[in-house]
């Protein structure tokens, strides 16, 4: 069996036009779905949809730490990862399109706060321990927002 295709331009200028709505609601989207990270992070929960594990009454390099934030009149009902808002403040998200592949990353762009998020992430800033606060991904919920908006392009 032999195929002759004659309308490929056309085929390929609907598909480029396509890819490149979805290029658009891509980065949109994911756009979003960062602000949405901070948001959620601000309200206490983790990236699994669970609570911080609340401050402790540890003494560190400051002090305790729920002590500090109330003399700076910060919540303590909660963690929320925030105190100056600097490290969401450095919180970035880059697009790239290489053929039909759509890439994003989400990083932050300040070296200090990247450190500082990293060690909210993993449990360990400088030399101090504790609980991890697992905040910097997307949900479950959140890749499958990006991928119906994707699929809904027209």
């Amino acid at each position: 069996m032999e195929f002759k295709i004659y309308n490929l331009q056309t085929i390929e200028r609907a598909v480029n036009e396509r890819v490149e709505k979805m290029a658009n609601e891509f980065s949109s989207t994911v756009e979003a779905e960062k602000d949405q990270i901070k948001i959620r992070t601000q309200s206490g929960i983790d990236v699994d949809g669970k609570q911080f594990v609340p401050y402790s009454n540890r003494i560190g390099p400051q002090g305790v730490w729920k002590d500090v934030r109330k003399a700076n009149n910060k919540q303590t009902a909660y963690v929320d990862l925030t105190f100056s808002g600097d490290m969401f403040k450095s919180m970035r998200a880059v697009f790239r399109r290489d053929g039909f592949k759509l890439l994003a990353t989400i990083f932050f762009s300040d070296p200090l706060q990247a450190k500082k998020a990293k060690g909210h992430q993993t449990g360990l800033l400088g030399t101090i321990r504790f609980e991890p606060r697992k905040f910097f991904g997307l949900s479950k919920s959140q890749r499958e927002a990006i991928v119906s908006k994707l699929r809904n392009v027209r």
